[in-house]
């Protein structure tokens, strides 16, 4: 039931083509999923001041609807565990130059990100004029500067002064400083898990310690910890300590799951704040078992899970337009929003997934193909070409 490491090519779960951990696409799709239809659905009905629909009212999904930011913190761990699997060694041996390591990041996430913006772009800036107010709260900041932030992945490192356009690509910024980091810690030598912990750990201090100057912000203290806990875990399958690891993940969640029932929120002991128990351990411990046992691997991994992988970056980064598209439609036409009727959900979900299957189709694989081919020189990865979540 227990690998004794990553699962690799020959064992399922695995794509033998690319060595891709197909567990991961399942949850990477899945946690774009509770972002995109589910915790972000409250932008229909102004973030809450309205009732929640019937169907987001149940014990399950209530909690989605509240916190479902959460699983962006989800694909930080999700992009740690991945980058040290495919990108570790290569890096650390100089198998893989700065120029192409950096070339393959910018291929994967800057087409998208570049489209989507101009989309908000006209979306926000066209929604205002026609309609005379913004189409969501949450733009008020989309102007001439911040839209130079949006197209030098400065948008959320501290110089910005409130969201803007596509504003769910806030992580992205955060990713490239961990990029940055990972590439400087592995290429220098520096005792990686020594130097991952203590990233790690100085992520939770801004996660938790108030600090917010220019970079150094709770956000980045999400994106660090996130990421670099995953380059732990990665790195302790790899040295065969996945036995432990996954027995301390199952029983550290446990452990938060009764606490929860009895008590009403998760916590650990010694901390009174329930977040740190879900971004510290429960989290992680998620990874660590969508990898590890055998059951929840193969639902993870199957055709379901593995198209919402390939779907999860577009998933995630065109739903803000779709929204706005529905918003300034129905703004035009002088109708109101039906939030509330199965009917408009289905529509929604329907629109989201439709739009994301066409970026990801004539945008995203076809300009990271070809920027790969026309700069990379035959860029390969150290051990796949899997997709990185975001």
């Amino acid at each position: 039931m227990l690998g004794m490491r990553i699962p690799t090519e020959g064992h399922p779960g695995v794509d033998p083509r690319a060595g891709r951990l197909q567990a991961l696409d399942g949850l990477r799709g899945l946690s774009a999923l509770i972002i995109a239809i589910i915790f972000h659905y409250r932008h229909f009905y102004a973030y809450g001041a309205q009732p929640d629909p019937s169907w987001f009212t149940n014990p399950v999904m209530h909690p989605l609807v509240d916190q479902g930011a959460l699983a962006v913190n989800l694909f930080f761990v999700m992009s740690g565990v991945i980058f040290t699997h495919v990108y570790y060694e290569a890096v650390a041996s100089q198998q893989i130059s700065g120029r192409r390591f950096f070339m393959l990041r910018f291929a994967r996430l800057y087409p998208l990100h570049l489209v989507t913006t101009v989309a908000m772009v006209f979306l926000t800036w066209g929604g205002l004029r026609a309609t005379g107010r913004l189409p969501l709260a949450d733009l008020g900041a989309s102007d001439g500067y911040h839209l130079m932030l949006n197209l030098l992945m400065l948008q959320h490192i501290g110089l910005q002064f409130g969201h803007s356009f596509n504003f769910v690509s806030w992580s992205l910024s955060i990713e490239a400083i961990c990029y940055c980091l990972f590439f400087w810690v592995a290429r220098r030598g520096l005792p990686f898990e020594l130097a991952c912990f203590a990233l790690a750990t100085f992520g939770i201090y801004l996660m938790f310690g108030h600090v917010n100057a220019l970079a150094l912000s709770p956000e980045t203290g999400q994106g660090l910890f996130g990421f670099f806990a995953g380059c732990l875990i990665a790195r302790g399958f790899e040295t065969g300590l996945s036995v432990p690891i996954t027995i301390a993940a199952a029983v550290l969640t446990a452990f938060s799951a009764a606490t929860f029932v009895w008590g009403g929120r998760a916590v650990m002991p010694g901390s009174a704040d329930p977040y740190f128990t879900v971004l510290v351990v429960i989290l992680p411990s998620i990874v660590v078992l969508a990898l590890t046992v055998a059951p929840l691997r193969w639902l993870l991994s199957g055709w379901v899970g593995r198209k919402l992988g390939d779907l999860s970056f577009s998933i995630y980064m065109v739903h803000i337009s779709v929204q706005c598209a529905i918003i300034i439609s129905t703004s035009l036409l002088g109708v109101g929003l039906p939030y509330d009727r199965w009917w408009f959900y289905a529509i929604y979900v329907a629109g989201v997934l439709g739009v994301a299957e066409f970026s990801y189709r004539t945008i995203e694989r076809p300009a990271q193909r070809w920027i790969r081919t026309k700069y990379g020189r035959g860029i390969r990865p150290g051990r796949s070409s899997g997709q990185v979540p975001i």
